[in-house]
């Protein structure tokens, strides 16, 4: 709107200012009509999320999810590689139980690294911006609380996922291997928020990681919705079901844990036992691919 508005004055302006001009036989150019300035009619709180609401959410999640990484790395491939996870076998625990002490522990490494991360920011902030302008963040102790609340969901999916992947590795440095592109799969969504004009909607609400990103940007700026964080936390928890019940599927299987080679499919009983697909089957495949290629290019 103020570009819009500064083009039209610009033309009023050169009008007025060469009627005048020969109105009062100056030279053409000799003075301007008006000056313009802009105000931002922003709210401070508003100003400020905009500014430092995007890097917060983005720091925080990215920083924080290495803090579940290497722990996820000791708990599964670094007991293959002690010898450990054959005696842990032999316990009379039934592997839901071993999945979800494992599980606890990363998650709650994770959320120690994540608390840790945003006092740290807190403190930095602080000392970037004394007095007003720390005040002009609105980054009390509530709201830190709320972002931190905000996290919880998004440690809980990233931890069951690092397990579950972990568990397919033999070695400590064949997990850093497996790990690493689940890391980046988790950080690519958060770097999002960082785009001009992703928003938090009915949409991106849905998008894992995102989703919470946006929602801490979101109570930054103070304008959360309720019903968007409803959906953002519900999306959140399904996800983590899924990624817990991922987790005790693979630990279910004693050859993976024992440090054989099975593939994805196989583990979650995907795998197909042979024989040729029939020639309706190929049809309807094929014309159902050309349906989800036309729409989804659009």
């Amino acid at each position: 709107a103020y570009e819009r508005l500064r083009e039209d004055l610009a033309g009023w302006r050169v009008e007025v200012v060469r009627r005048r001009e020969q109105e009062r036989g100056l030279a053409e150019g000799f003075s301007r009509a008006l000056e313009m300035s802009a105000i931002d009619v922003a709210r401070p709180q508003k100003v400020s999320g905009h500014v430092f609401g995007t890097a917060v959410a983005f720091l925080l999640i990215v920083m924080s999810l290495l803090g579940g990484v290497y722990p996820s790395i000791d708990l599964t491939a670094g007991e293959k590689e002690r010898g450990t996870m054959e005696t842990l076998l032999c316990a009379p625990l039934r592997s839901t139980e071993i999945i979800l002490g494992k599980f606890l522990a990363v998650w709650a490494l994770c959320t120690v690294a994540g608390l840790a991360n945003l006092l740290s920011i807190a403190a930095t902030l602080s000392r970037v911006l004394p007095g007003q302008g720390w005040e002009m963040l609105s980054l009390g102790p509530g709201a830190l609380v709320l972002i931190f609340l905000l996290f919880l969901p998004v440690s809980f999916l990233t931890s069951a996922v690092f397990l579950a992947v972990g568990v397919f590795a033999k070695d400590f440095k064949d997990g850093q291997n497996l790990i690493t592109p689940a890391y980046m799969l988790f950080a690519l969504p958060a770097g999002l928020v960082l785009l001009p004009g992703v928003e938090l909607d009915a949409t991106t609400a849905f998008v894992p990681v995102l989703n919470m990103a946006l929602l801490i940007k979101s109570a930054l700026y103070g304008e959360a919705q309720g019903e968007l964080i409803f959906l953002s936390l519900s999306a959140s928890a399904a996800y983590g079901m899924l990624a817990i019940l991922f987790a005790a599927r693979v630990f279910e299987n004693a050859q993976v844990l024992l440090g054989g080679r099975e593939s994805l499919r196989s583990v979650l009983g995907l795998e197909r036992r042979g024989g040729l697909p029939s020639p309706a089957f190929a049809c309807v495949c094929a014309a159902a691919m050309l349906v989800v290629l036309f729409y989804g290019s659009l």
